[in-house]
């Protein structure tokens, strides 16, 4: 992995692909706190003790979410509640091969300060299904939706007239391949 650009993103996810965590490069570092399950609700939250979590790189300057393999100077990528996991080295997970079977491509979003609705535009290599989901600052997924795409040019709309105002984020995935977006809602 080259040197981040400030306003990268690495996001940890949980072993159902919840995002639980996620900091954002300083200019010298990456600290992330990794948010506990809340064991007295029946929705998950965040990471159980001794489950196991993954990384991704999300690159602000492509768009480009990769996901990584660490090697750990302290700890490992099992959550432990009070633990600290030190990494020493981090590199994107067989990057080469990843971008043979990129299949999504240019997605944007408008309008982006949104209120009652917007608008995702992609491309796409081939036919294929999408999942859509909007997640909020603290991780939590609060619209998710299926969508159909087809080779070429698409254009989904979503829903936002029940979010809250706030900042959120907009991931859009294949079987393997996610794309993510910051989006307002006034």
């Amino acid at each position: 992995m080259n040197t981040p650009n400030n306003g990268d993103e690495l996001a940890i996810y949980d072993s159902q692909s919840n995002i639980v965590g996620s900091g954002v490069y300083n200019g010298s570092n990456f600290t992330i706190p990794v948010w506990e399950n809340d064991a007295s609700s029946s929705i998950k939250i965040g990471m159980n003790n001794n489950e196991q979590f993954t990384l991704s790189y999300w690159n602000s300057q492509t768009n480009v979410v990769s996901p990584l393999t660490v090697t750990w100077s302290l700890g490992d990528n099992t959550y432990s509640r009070d633990g600290l996991s030190i990494t020493s080295s981090i590199a994107e997970a067989n990057k080469s091969a990843r971008n043979e079977f990129i299949i999504l491509s240019n997605l944007k979003i408008a309008p982006n300060p949104a209120s009652d609705r917007f608008y995702i535009t992609l491309n796409t290599k081939t036919d294929c299904n999408v999942q859509v989901s909007i997640v909020d600052n603290v991780g939590c997924f609060v619209h998710t939706q299926e969508s159909e795409v087809v080779l070429g040019f698409n254009k989904i709309t979503v829903p936002c007239n029940n979010l809250a105002p706030g900042s959120y984020r907009v991931i859009v995935t294949n079987s393997n391949e996610k794309l993510i977006k910051k989006l307002i809602i006034l």
